[in-house]
């Protein structure tokens, strides 16, 4: 387990660990999650990526989903 601060920690981490899922979000500080999730699919292919948005627009979820997402959670059900 290991925790990112930012998109460039996030993809270092995931070439280290090579975890089951990675929980990215969408507007993570350097980076878009988007070009994460890609890099990370490259370097860990198994890792599976879950998307935490603010966003409740639908453009951006689905957009999520057909990159390669496996699913997202809305920040304002994280409580």
């Amino acid at each position: 387990m290991g925790e990112a601060a930012n998109g460039q920690d996030a993809l270092q981490l995931a070439g280290t660990l090579h975890p089951e899922v990675a929980v990215l979000d969408l507007a993570m500080p350097f980076s878009m999650a988007s070009t994460r999730r890609r890099e990370i699919q490259r370097i860990s292919p198994k890792t599976k990526t879950i998307l935490l948005t603010m966003h409740t627009d639908r453009r951006y979820i689905l957009e999520a989903l057909r990159g390669g997402a496996k699913g997202y959670v809305m920040k304002d059900a994280c409580g």
